[in-house]
């Protein structure tokens, strides 16, 4: 059995156990048990369905273009406890790839017709899944790969170049996340010798549990590589021949435009709170995450530890937030609740705070002066909304835009 290796997901001292995700790269035999895997999952933890819907054909995809080999690297497993508060067990995921054809496009610029004798590289007649190396072949390599195409003035030639499956990006990649799982790894080394960590956790049916681990038991943390592969065939041009002319190339283009209407099981707003010592953002995990479209809007609750008053909403993926409600309850040791004042800005008749891609928006919540922090076991808050995906309204508005998407096709296929 491949070791699972940790990386701390929570980013606090006060979730160790709770709050660490492990990870570890799929093998053949997880491939092709996991439908078995699943339905064994689904059985241990109550639950009546579970998993991606088209992860079947996916899992087919993955099989077909690893038939000679399955890179060691390719597929990631991810394991971590419900962020979103959704279940008592861990939760699974199989990393995905997004596969990409790449294509050169040749443009006759002129006010004449010109002749592309032939491509000058490298061809590479596999059938493998390889990593992704150098993209164009060296001068003093270069071989004659034959074209012979004539283009008139304006015309195109658009030339596949190979099958990529490009990394997505693992889940647990945000920015300094290995930065603050190492000094997290640092605080648990500097515990004396057998020392057992334990953390208090509410479960969904109402009773409260305890986890234990103890000093030696935590692995360093560590993230997967994520390298981009290549499948089958691949042409690796650094020039060609017009009209008996050699011309080597020097660079190519930037220009890349990656659309892709998509249905996936989603993702959802990523909630942070501010360490009070040090002002850094702690990424606590996901919100709102199956509240997919307005019509399943929905109210979350997320428990922290301690106290807790300012908070970061922030959108990461290509989505639309809707942020209708923040409300944060505190609770005494003696069980006392305290709800505090919501901040201005969510008003009743405020209306819904949009987050695009890339936005995030900043909560704090005023602690009355009569209440002592060290009196407060933990902080609930509850944020209600949803979120749409690009990718949803792409599909939704794809007859409208379809005009556009014609005027675009030119500039899009430049470079790749």
């Amino acid at each position: 059995m491949a070791k699972w290796l940790p990386v701390f997901l929570f980013g606090s001292v006060a979730a160790l156990i709770h709050g660490t995700s492990i990870w570890r790269y799929a093998t053949k035999a997880d491939l092709e048990l996991y439908p078995k895997r699943l339905q064994a999952y689904n059985r241990l933890t109550g639950q009546k369905d579970g998993g991606n819907p088209r992860a079947g054909q996916y899992l087919r995809l993955i099989e077909y273009v690893s038939r000679l080999g399955l890179p060691e690297t390719f597929v990631v497993i991810s394991g971590s406890n419900e962020e979103c508060g959704g279940s008592d067990w861990m939760g699974f995921t199989l990393g995905g790839r997004a596969f990409l054809l790449d294509v050169m496009l040749i443009e006759n610029r002129t006010g004449a017709p010109v002749t592309i004798d032939e491509l000058l590289g490298a061809e590479i007649a596999a059938s493998t899944l390889r990593p992704l190396t150098g993209s164009d072949a060296p001068d003093d390599q270069a071989a004659s790969i034959l074209l012979k195409r004539t283009l008139r003035p304006g015309q195109r030639l658009v030339v596949p170049i190979r099958i990529l499956a490009r990394a997505t990006s693992y889940e647990q990649r945000t920015p300094n996340i290995l930065q603050n799982a190492v000094e997290l790894y640092r605080s648990v080394r500097a515990a004396p010798a057998g020392h057992v960590f334990t953390e208090q956790l509410d479960g969904l049916d109402g009773r409260n549990f305890t986890l234990r681990k103890t000093k030696e038991s935590f692995g360093a943390p560590s993230l997967p590589t994520q390298a981009d592969f290549v499948y089958g065939p691949e042409l690796k041009v650094s020039g060609m021949r017009v009209d008996g002319e050699r011309a080597v190339f020097e660079g190519r283009s930037a220009n890349f435009l990656n659309m892709t209407a998509e249905q996936r099981a989603g993702s959802c707003p990523i909630l942070y709170v501010k360490d009070a010592a040090s002002s850094d953002w702690l990424r606590i995990g996901k919100v709102l995450h199956e509240a997919r479209t307005q019509s399943r809007r929905m109210t979350q609750r997320v428990v922290l530890t301690g106290l807790r008053t300012s908070f970061r909403l922030a959108e990461e993926e290509l989505e639309t937030a809707f942020i209708e409600d923040i409300a944060l309850v505190i609770v005494r040791y003696d069980g006392s609740r305290i709800a505090l004042v919501p901040p201005s800005g969510f008003a009743a008749d405020s209306g819904p705070k949009i987050l695009t891609m890339s936005d995030y928006l900043d909560i704090s919540f005023e602690l009355p002066p009569e209440i002592n922090a060290k009196d407060i076991v933990r902080t609930e808050l509850s944020v209600t909304g949803y979120y749409t995906r690009y990718a949803d309204d792409l599909l939704l508005t794809a007859r409208s835009a379809t005009p556009i998407l014609r005027k675009l096709a030119p500039v899009a296929a430049k470079g790749r």
